[in-house]
């Protein structure tokens, strides 16, 4: 469909794009819709003479596109109705865990083990220890009749009468529900979110978790007893009267309807207390009337593929755990758990989505060709619901259990026998370097299949390269020699470029980088300092803010220390103040951009802050110096972004084949990015030397 921007007379013609579908056209090509300015708005072709607007090919939608080009708009339908949007249900776990997820990122580990601290009690200074929800495993919207008074008492005399339902909002539970418990709610809505953050101490731990659910808990609750939001919709239709001549020279007659919608808040309702998570896509129209001349601002054909359905995250995979009526709610963040875990590699997670690593691929595919009952959706709700009947005393539990265990036991055996082991088959190709045969094998780092030498153990490291992937170039012995045990060191070509390492390996480890000059210079000095946290050697690494003391059984041990001018270890800063997450000392630690708080119990905890001024002036005796930033050198960037055609900057790679690339000017924005071409690469060499 055609999508020109339209804005009512008499407003000046601004040239602009904006966003519209073809059914064809090249791949590459992509439409960046720019802001709308103000007054204006966009809206898409519906029909085409007077049927549903459908193109097939580029040349139909561009004989389209020239004959709209010079075609009058006006406005010549215009309807207008409320529309009301109920309060959503308090949460049950399943809810809970989906809209944490959406507007905390909090994973549903995380967000039960908060709600178990806020059901268990929570320490408010002179009122000791208060349970400020109730049960949090629960699947039922039920509410006491107690708490419903309550609530609606707070919010008569909070917000008034307007917010105020004439009867209580009820809720429909989910059909599997067994409405053990009430919806997850706070016990007394007299402990709102201001009182408990000033009675919280500040010093408690998980403080700032504790506060983000309880507030979202709170308000839920709240915004489920209100009135509902009413908007204002606005639908709007506006006919393209085309004068233009087809290629052919054939006058085009055939008008265009494009149609688009647009809405405005007119009542909060329970709005006002719990704002719309999630992405919002509420367009306001400006004042418009019927038969009213609108001016084109900008015009444009661009290409739509049918997208696949979206890529699970953790919110909506719950929902279709509850939906399929697979597991419970005190079993569903267990179940995530088990799906996202790193030490299973199943998946990787990429921009907040779920996606399949070759091992979660392998292991689905063997599971359902040889366990094809058990892996059956049908099969775990039900066996859901047999549960469920055993407890209330409608079916034997010996009876499930056989009718389970007898086909199970069968397959268990049967796939014994038959499911292949797929870690270590043979490719029927021979290792270029040593002869043997080449085998599949998994990374235990990268979750990822690739093909080997079955001779590693013997010593042949040979892994074959993926399909257009030039081959790793091979260990290069040169003149140095190992500082520690005087063999000889090779060159290797690691992620980050070039590097030597000892001859001797495994026994002997030692690496070496290069310097400006090209000389090497040890990547770990050994030293007398030992690890407290495994009982390994510390060895002194450069990093990019400087050398620091690190433990030799990294990456299992990831203990880092900050050095002195002479190498010894530095104690770290005390801050006085305590980790909200776990309770660990907060200490000043060395970053890109100059010192920060830290949790003292990294890696296990992440929790990063800024300094406050206050602190800053306390430390500031003690506070280390932030490492000077980077200067790139001064060289004329000519090319232009592959996506939005604009200015392009250059910028420096953490890694990647070359230290630098070239990103939009207009970055976060625009994301293009290219490759550093050589010769501006060579105009970096030179003017480095020149430094």
């Amino acid at each position: 469909s055609e999508s020109p921007t339209l804005t009512p007379r008499p407003l000046a013609i601004i040239p602009a794009k904006t966003k519209g579908v073809i059914a064809e056209g090249a791949a590459d090509e992509k439409t960046v819709a720019p802001e709308v300015p103000r007054g204006s708005f966009e809206t898409e072709l519906a029909e085409w003479a007077g049927k549903k607007f459908e193109s097939a090919d580029r040349e139909t939608t561009e004989t389209i596109a020239q004959a709209l080009d010079t075609a009058t708009y006006t406005v010549t339908k215009i309807e207008q109705k409320d529309r009301t949007e109920r309060a959503p249900p308090p949460f049950t776990t399943s809810t809970l865990q989906q809209q944490a997820n959406i507007r905390m990122r909090f994973t549903g580990d995380r967000t039960m083990r908060t709600a178990q601290k806020l059901y268990e009690g929570v320490e408010l200074s002179g009122e000791g220890s208060v349970a400020l929800i109730t049960y949090m495993r629960t699947d039922s919207t039920r509410v006491s009749n107690d708490a419903l008074q309550a609530v609606r008492g707070h919010i008569s005399a909070l917000y008034g009468a307007a917010y105020l339902p004439e009867k209580p909002n009820y809720f429909a539970s989910a059909k599997s529900a067994q409405e053990a418990h009430e919806a997850v709610r706070p016990t007394d809505v007299a402990y709102t979110p201001e009182r408990v953050e000033r009675l919280l101490a500040q010093s408690a731990p998980h403080r700032q978790d504790l506060m983000r659910l309880y507030t979202l808990i709170y308000n839920r609750f709240v915004a489920s007893q209100m009135t509902p939001a009413v908007f204002a919709v606005t639908n709007v239709e506006v006919t393209a009267q085309p004068f233009s001549r087809d290629p052919q020279g054939e006058r085009v007659d055939a008008t265009g309807l494009f149609k688009t919608q647009g809405k405005i808040l007119k009542f909060e309702g329970y709005r006002k207390v719990l704002t719309p998570g999630g992405k919002q896509e509420d367009a306001t129209l400006p004042a418009l009337s019927e038969r009213q001349p609108l001016d084109r601002l900008g015009l444009t054909a661009s290409q739509h593929f049918t997208q696949p359905p979206p890529r699970y995250n953790e919110a909506s995979l719950i929902k279709v755990l509850e939906k399929e009526g697979i597991g419970r709610p005190s079993t569903y963040a267990s179940i995530i758990g088990k799906i996202t875990s790193e030490e299973r590699g199943y998946i990787e997670v990429k921009e907040r989505r779920f996606h399949a690593t070759t091992i979660g691929k392998v292991v689905t595919d063997l599971l359902v060709e040889h366990f094809p009952r058990v892996m059956d959706l049908k099969f775990t709700s039900r066996m859901e619901e047999e549960l469920d009947e055993i407890e209330a005393r409608k079916a034997q539990y010996e009876h499930v259990l056989t009718e389970f265990w007898g086909p199970f036991s069968a397959a268990l055996l049967e796939a014994e026998t038959k499911m292949p082991n797929k870690r270590g088959q043979d490719t029927g190709e021979k290792c270029p370097l040593c002869g043997k045969p080449l085998v599949v094998n998994y990374s235990k780092k990268t979750h990822r299949e690739f093909i080997g030498c079955s001779g590693f153990k013997e010593g042949c490291k040979y892994i074959k390269p993926v399909e257009g992937e030039a081959p790793r170039p091979q260990p290069v012995e040169t003149e140095f020699k190992c500082p520690a045990c005087g063999k000889p060191m090779l060159q290797r070509i690691g992620k980050t470029g070039p590097f030597l390492g000892c001859s001797g390996y495994p026994e002997c480890k030692t690496t070496m980088n290069f310097d400006a000059a090209g000389q090497p210079v040890l990547s770990a000095i050994p030293t007398e300092h030992v690890c407290e946290k495994c009982g390994k050697p510390m060895v002194i690494r450069e990093g990019k803010r400087g050398p620091f003391l690190a433990c030799t059984g990294y990456p299992k041990c990831k203990n880092a220390k900050d050095v002195d001018a002479k190498g010894n270890p530095m104690q770290p800063i005390d801050s006085g103040l305590k980790c909200d997450k776990c309770g660990s000392a907060m200490t000043v630690k060395k970053g890109p951009r100059g010192p920060f708080l830290g949790c003292s119990g990294y890696p296990k905890c992440r929790n990063a802050k800024p300094l406050t001024a206050e602190l800053k002036e306390q430390l500031k005796d003690q506070l280390p110096v932030a490492a000077p930033k980077k200067q790139l050198p001064k060289v004329e960037v000519n090319e232009t972004c592959p996506e939005c055609g604009g200015a392009m900057k250059l910028r420096e790679s953490k890694k990647g084949r070359t230290p630098y690339f070239l990103g939009c000017a207009k970055y976060p924005k625009c994301k293009g990015l290219r490759e550093a071409p050589p010769e501006l690469l060579e105009q970096l060499a030179v003017a480095a030397a020149a430094v």
